[in-house]
């Protein structure tokens, strides 16, 4: 497919974020007639600009000529879904409120709010790690998210320090409970610690200074160990550490990517009104959203200094993977709501990675296999910015060959060997997914 000038020049817009001037540049060309790509960008612009219904039209309007085509079938599933949680109402973080143990002191200089749910066990360590911060200007809000009464009882022998707030929220998850936290705080900052993540003594310490000596900055992020823990016997046990998030501050990182886990990031309260709370219609990637939302607001002050560490168990049992539905689907969702679109017109760009006929003909394939809502659940569209074209189906196909899917794991490795011909590992794969 060969691009027209005009249409290069609104990819260019699309890829700078300024959606008002490619949809300026798109809409004559499609009028004109012009081939569906076009159409399918002007798609996305008009959703970014606030008129999805639109957008969906012209990519009804595609599918209805080719009811086969991968791009269209893809924006239109996210683009719908992207509509519907803009028109989401905001949060009420205090209107799921039942109940607090303890008043928290009069005033601090950071807020740690600390979700949890049916885990009256493992927050001991978690609370444990803030207790023991060198810097005692902090204020710590656990949020039972709606479980089991528990962990109040655990509560109890920590609320004899003043600073310490227990709070009892209606069930609406992880975003539901870090809001309702966020909401109640009293200090001048505010950060987050799951119940299964710890803090090294010095975190809070390291955080304030670097506020104190650069006052204009509203936001400061630590490097964090990712611990890698299995259960032996009744314990959970560290096997391995390491810095997976050591970035500095870019805003192009979050076109595919978070910056940083959400404990070691640290914002002033004054982020609550100016990017809002946590989207609650996001159950998984909510973080990669706040982020994302926060650094169009605000740079990002990068603290080079390992202050804590958070946890993946090995059972996956931490509390950003308790969800079913795919974490793929809310990270290629989040991509929607922030203007990070991958199968645009730029597929067909001359010097593409890859081919967008290629590309379009793996989608088709694998589109023949079931309903669309749950192969695009599980598709990772991200693959397509950070990695080889071809990522996307292998990563696909792994992931159903654990869900046990074999034989749409193996419809998946065979899109991805369209793409990849000659390599061997994707060919073991489709051989025995």
């Amino acid at each position: 497919m060969i691009l027209t000038d005009a249409h290069k020049q609104a990819l260019r817009e699309m890829e700078a974020q300024r959606f008002n001037e490619a949809r300026a540049i798109l809409e004559p060309l499609t009028e004109a007639g012009g081939p569906w790509i076009i159409a399918n960008d002007l798609a996305l612009c008009r959703s970014m600009t606030g008129d999805p219904e639109s957008g969906l039209a012209l990519l009804d309007g595609v599918l209805s000529r080719e009811p086969a085509n991968g791009f269209a079938r893809v924006n239109r599933f996210y683009v719908a879904e992207a509509a519907k949680v803009r028109s989401a109402p905001p949060p009420d973080p205090r209107s799921k409120i039942r109940d607090t143990l303890g008043q928290g002191p009069s005033r601090a200089l950071i807020s740690v709010v600390m979700p949890t749910f049916n885990r009256p066990d493992l927050i001991k360590e978690s609370i444990a790690s803030v207790l023991a911060q060198t810097m005692a200007e902090w204020e710590l809000i656990v949020v039972n998210d709606g479980g089991g009464r528990e962990v109040e009882h655990t509560m109890r022998e920590y609320l004899t320090d003043p600073r310490v707030r227990y709070v009892y929220a209606d069930h609406g998850g992880l975003s539901s409970a870090r809001n309702a936290g966020m909401a109640l705080g009293k200090g001048e900052y505010i950060t987050q610690l799951d119940d299964d993540d710890v803090f090294y003594p010095d975190h809070l310490a390291t955080v304030a200074t670097a506020f104190r000596g650069r006052p204009e900055v509203k936001v400061v992020y630590t490097d964090f160990y990712r611990a890698i823990q299995e259960k032996r016997g009744d314990e959970w046990v560290t096997v391995k550490r390491a810095v997976d998030y050591s970035h500095e501050f870019s805003r192009e990182i979050f076109r595919y990517s978070t910056i940083a886990p959400v404990c070691n990031l640290t914002h002033h309260r004054e982020a609550l009104e100016t990017v809002g709370f946590y989207n609650e219609h996001i159950l998984r990637a909510m973080d990669w959203d706040y982020f994302t939302r926060l650094s169009r607001r605000y740079d990002f002050l990068h603290v080079k200094k390992v202050t804590g560490e958070f946890r993946e168990k090995s059972d996956r049992s931490q509390m950003t993977r308790s969800f079913a539905i795919p974490r793929n689907y809310y990270r290629n969702l989040v991509s929607f709501l922030h203007g990070f679109f991958p199968l645009t017109g730029a597929r067909f760009a001359d010097g593409t990675s890859g081919s967008g006929d290629a590309l379009q003909r793996a989608l088709e394939g694998l589109m023949t296999r079931g309903r669309d809502d749950l192969f695009m659940r599980r598709l990772e569209l991200r693959k397509l910015i950070s990695e080889p074209y071809y990522a996307m189906f292998y990563t696909l196909g792994k992931r159903l060959s654990e869900e046990g899917l074999r034989p749409e794991a193996r419809a998946a490795f065979r899109a991805a060997l369209r793409l990849r011909p000659y390599e061997i590992k994707i060919l073991a794969r489709w051989i025995k997914p």
